[in-house]
């Protein structure tokens, strides 16, 4: 395969004239089992009996089938419409027609009887006689499906109908609401009973427009006989073939025009699928056809809706239009059926976050969203053996099946079921709104690459690709974001050491008395900030500065029913365990806020950076509030309106979490495109902050890192366009295990490290200086090189996926083999998991250029060995002071040197003043643990301080050993307070803190210096 063969159309433009000028697109056909129309590429052939179709790729030969419904018998049930009115009376002298029969098989049996059902303006008519010479009525303490009575089902909805003496007692199971405005009665007599019954239209779920002839729904009935004993002894129900709650063992019932009751027939109908009623060309010169088709409702009823299909000029184009009435209600609509790829090497290709490949043979996905969080509107299908493959964009994806998009499908192939994928549309406030479209591109060879560079030329036809290169023009900053590390931190002892040690671009979040430093360093001051959820002013988290100028509720999002939308950080009552509730913002007044406080905040702070949480995260919403109301598509362009403010009028470096790419042209970097497991395999601990390092789980290490299934989607779109890293719960070093795969996944999407330094990360940080530095010049210079070019292909260079290839525009290109063992690739031995970078020396100078370079998979973390002497003058600061406290470093009060720690505190709670650094231990060895401490003000007297030094065994607490106190009758001194311990046996390790040694609340001021843990020799510990 010639490597870029399939940037080519090989088949030339299908110029889409009339036949009769000689151009090359033929008019459509009919030759009685499809209607055909096509070009030099495609044949598109379109089903006469449903509304389905198939693509010939005539350059690959291969035929693109979309799934068939299969047709079963169904019991069709006629329904006359009454021409009298019907006296609820129970006397069923005014039905004259037969009825139909509900038995054993044995007319006039115990149990058995004959329902009749009819339909006028008012609602659904209907009437039972049934046999039973013992009718219990209701008995206490029983459910009503065990004793004498009827369950009806009407759409989806199940009724129960109780004979009560002369009561009918009516109810529905499914939805007790739905009984109120029913009216029945019953008569007990004779050989059993009777009953007529009322449903009104309103409380029927089955339509979702008015009743009128044609309207069908799902029917069954049947008859529970309990033998004069509150327990069931028979149920014989209509039609025959019932099966609870499997729909397709219902009959179909229709409405009529006619006032004679026709009698129940089988007929052969594909029940739950889409029924073709038409099928037409379209005019001329457009080659294609308009489809009329029935879609049916899951109580039974049908939507009638419109399907356009016809060829683009260009190669391998067929476009999709879905029309409707703009008033009419549905829940879902799935169509157009899905397509089918048999072969078992191939895969599905879904832009969940950078992109995952999943398997045809992957059926646990059936019924369920692909992914958690889709990055591109669009869908793939592509066989790895062949190359060729088919693309479906979404064009209107605002309501289309929320975050997901879509839905996997099980689907049946010529060799067995496969998986397939198949678009879910949603109604706009509950209506169809506006025509759906969707743009199917078949490519014959370059598999999933050429699908993605499909996409990229679509986002540019829709102005949705900018550049890096063009961003930088209108916002120079850019060139400080390209190659930069992404760092949350708030310590700026790491960001000075990390520019000591050479990092020469960082975008970092936090330290915000520090920006006008980083600034001249080149670096890029961000803030975090969040304008998606709102808290009732009457909590605590409700007067946090994020919620000032909202009013609450006002400005929060409306559901259809009123009600509030939750979002999704409720906040829980420390001291009640009560969990309540965010809002989510409406994002109009999120805009006015933002551009209220914008102001301020830049005339304080020259922030160079900044971070929107949840804007391209979060579902679309609809809001109902007449004040503010929102479609989705509304809610998205407040979004984008949102990042546009912050890059385009201020020019900031904007970024938003996860990802999708309706902002790319606003937006510079997503935090999460990185993070392919969010937000459905991440294991629980992920998210919790603040990112103690963590092990990841099976699901993790299938779904966000599997190098076999990820594939770089996104940076084949969007790679010079603007920067792609992880979540900040999935930083880079967050599983020290896989830091080394993490890097490697960062070179071959050519994506961005992301560091999280805050406090519980500082000994990671400081025992591991020169590995996060690594990264930086590892990742980062590699990005730096390639950042502002084009991706232009990834391959997988093995069967497995294991050896991948990424190449660039500017001639870069870097091999990863990701396999546990050396391969060969094009002649080179890479070892296991080892990357090559190639290409020009200038465009990658610094870099190691043509020379396998294996990856430490056996690193470990090494523990931060604290000082002998702690003087608070080097760095790291190993010391934070607990609750409601301050630590700084001061240099007015010491103990030797220059500077000391300073602690004020009032009402400190808990144990603690001061928490110090985890140290390691060594078991049976003896420790001396000392420090100066000054006591000038402490209340009450009780609490006075000591170094404590708790243990830990693999990882748990269970030992405490504490040194001398301050002897607080000297306050106003210097005092050495030391305490020696030997350590016990086991994997030990320490953790110093400065102790109150009691729990109740104290204010104090003190101050502590020169603080050591000495390993005592033999000797030492004798003495």
């Amino acid at each position: 395969m010639a490597k870029h063969g399939w940037r080519r159309c090989l088949c030339g433009i299908a110029l889409l004239t009339l036949w009769a000028a000689g151009g090359n697109a033929s008019a459509a056909g009919d030759d009685g089992a499809y209607s055909h129309f096509e070009n030099d590429c495609l044949r598109v052939s379109v089903h006469r009996d449903q509304p389905v179709w198939d693509v010939l790729d005539k350059r690959s030969g291969r035929l693109w089938r979309q799934a068939t419904a299969k047709s079963h018998e169904v019991w069709q049930v006629p329904i006359a419409r009454r021409s009298a009115t019907v006296q609820l009376d129970a006397d069923l002298a005014e039905w004259h027609d037969a009825g139909m029969a509900v038995n054993n098989g044995r007319d006039g049996a115990p149990g058995s009887g004959r329902f009749h059902v009819a339909w006028d303006d008012e609602g659904l008519w209907v009437a039972a006689d049934v046999v039973d010479e013992k009718v219990t009525g209701l008995v206490d303490g029983v459910p009503q499906w065990h004793v004498d009575g009827i369950e009806l089902w009407i759409g989806r909805e199940q009724w129960g109908l109780i004979p009560n003496g002369d009561e009918l007692v009516v109810s529905c199971w499914t939805n007790p609401a739905m009984a109120a405005g029913c009216r029945g009665a019953a008569k007990i007599g004779g050989r059993g009973w009777q009953m007529e019954l009322l449903v009104p239209w309103s409380q029927i779920k089955a339509f979702t427009a008015k009743a009128a002839a044609g309207r069908q729904f799902l029917l069954a009935f049947g008859i529970n006989n309990a033998e004069g004993g509150p327990k069931r002894q028979s149920q014989y129900f209509f039609p025959p073939g019932y099966k609870h709650k499997q729909f397709m063992t219902h009959a179909m019932a229709k409405l009529t025009d006619e006032a004679v009751v026709a009698a129940p027939f089988l007929a052969e109908l594909r029940v739950g699928s889409p029924q073709l009623r038409g099928i037409s060309p379209r005019p001329q010169p457009a080659q294609g056809v308009e489809i009329t088709l029935d879609y049916p409702q899951e109580g039974g009823d049908s939507i009638a809706l419109t399907a356009k299909l016809w060829l683009l000029p260009g190669a391998g184009d067929l476009a999709f239009e879905l029309s409707g009435d703009a008033d009419m209600s549905f829940k879902e609509i799935a169509y157009p059926a899905p397509i089918i790829l048999e072969e078992l090497t191939g895969r599905l290709v879904i832009p969940q976050m950078a992109g995952l490949l999943f398997g045809v043979d992957e059926l646990e996905w059936n019924g369920k969203a692909i992914g958690g969080n889709i990055s591109m509107p669009w869908y793939g299908q592509t066989d790895l053996a062949r190359g060729d493959g088919v693309i479906t964009i979404i064009q209107t994806a605002d309501d289309c099946c929320g975050r997901g998009l879509f839905r996997g499908v099980k689907v049946a192939g010529a060799s067995g079921d496969r998986l397939s994928v198949q678009p879910v549309w949603e109604p706009q406030k509950g209506r169809f709104g506006y025509t759906r479209r969707l743009l199917f591109h078949f490519a014959h060879e370059g598999s999933y690459t050429a699908l993605a560079k499909r996409y990229r030329a679509y986002a540019k036809e829709t102005g949705l690709l900018k550049t890096l290169v063009e961003k930088r023009r209108e916002r120079p900053n850019i060139d400080r974001l390209v190659g930069a590390v992404n760092i949350y931190g708030n310590h700026w002892a790491n960001i000075e050491e990390l520019h000591r040690r050479g990092v020469e671009r960082a975008m970092v979040s936090g330290l915000y008395d520090k920006a006008r430093q980083m600034r001249d360093w080149g670096y890029l001051p961000g803030r975090y900030d969040i304008y998606t959820d709102l808290y009732d002013p009457q909590i605590p988290p409700g007067k946090w500065e994020r919620c000032e100028g909202f009013a609450f509720p006002d400005d929060v999002v409306k559901k259809a029913d009123g009600k509030l939308q939750v979002g999704w950080c409720p906040w829980t009552d420390p001291k009640t365990g009560e969990k309540h509730p965010s809002y989510v913002i409406c994002w109009p007044r999120g805009l006015e806020v933002l551009k209220e406080k914008m102001p301020k905040r830049l005339a304080q702070t020259p922030y160079g950076s900044y971070f929107l949480d949840c804007v391209t995260s979060t579902a679309l919403y609809e809001c109902y509030d007449p004040r503010h109301p929102l479609t989705r598509t509304q809610d998205r362009e407040a979004r984008v309106a949102q990042m546009g403010y912050l890059s385009n009028e201020l020019g900031l470096i904007v970024g938003s979490e996860s990802g999708r790419d309706w902002g790319a042209h606003v937006a510079d970097y997503f935090e999460g495109i990185m993070s392919s497991a969010s937000f459905f395999a991440n294991f629980k601990a992920i998210h919790a902050m603040p990112f103690v390092s963590c092990e990841p789980t099976e699901r993790y290490l299938e779904y966000g890192i599997n190098p076999a299934r990820r594939v770089p989607l996104y940076q084949l779109v969007y790679g010079d366009c603007m920067e792609t890293t992880w979540r900040w719960g999935d930083n880079t070093h967050r599983m020290p295990s896989i830091w080394w795969q993490k890097e490697l996944l960062e070179m071959i999407h050519a994506g961005m490290p992301t560091f999280v330094l805050w406090d519980v990360q500082q000994e990671l940080f400081w025992g591991n200086v020169d590995r996060f530095v690594d990264t930086y010049n590892r990742v980062c210079r590699w990005r730096r090189a390639v950042g502002y070019s084009e991706m232009l292909r990834h391959e997988r260079l093995s069967d497995d996926g294991l050896v991948q290839r990424s190449s660039f525009a500017n001639g870069a290109a870097i091999t990863v083999n990701f396999a546990p063992e050396s391969r060969v690739v094009d002649g080179v031995t890479m070892p296991r998991h080892s990357y090559l970078l190639t290409g020009d020396p200038n465009i990658l100078a610094g870099l190691p250029v043509g020379v396998p370079m294996q990856q430490d998979d056996s690193w470990s973390p090494k523990p931060f060995v604290m000082p002998a002497g702690t003087d608070f003058e080097s760095k790291p600061l190993r010391w934070r002071a607990a609750a409601d406290s301050v630590l700084t470093l001061q240099g007015d009060v010491v103990h030797g040197g220059a500077v000391a720690a300073k602690l004020v505190g009032k009402e400190v709670a808990g144990w603690t003043y001061a928490l110090g650094p985890s140290v390691p231990l060594k078991s049976g060895k003896s420790y001396l643990v000392r420090g100066w401490v000054r006591v000038d003000a402490v209340e009450p007297a009780e609490a006075a301080p000591s170094f404590k030094c708790g243990l830990y065994r693999d990882g748990k607490w269970f030992h405490n050993e504490y040194g001398s106190r301050y002897d607080l009758s000297k306050m106003g001194t210097w005092q050495l307070l030391e305490g020696r311990f030997t350590v016990p046996e086991g994997n030990i390790t320490g953790h110093l803190a400065l102790e109150k040694r009691l729990r109740a609340p104290v204010s104090i001021t003190l101050y502590f210096d020169d603080v050591e843990l000495i390993e005592l020799d033999d000797d030492a510990t004798k003495d």
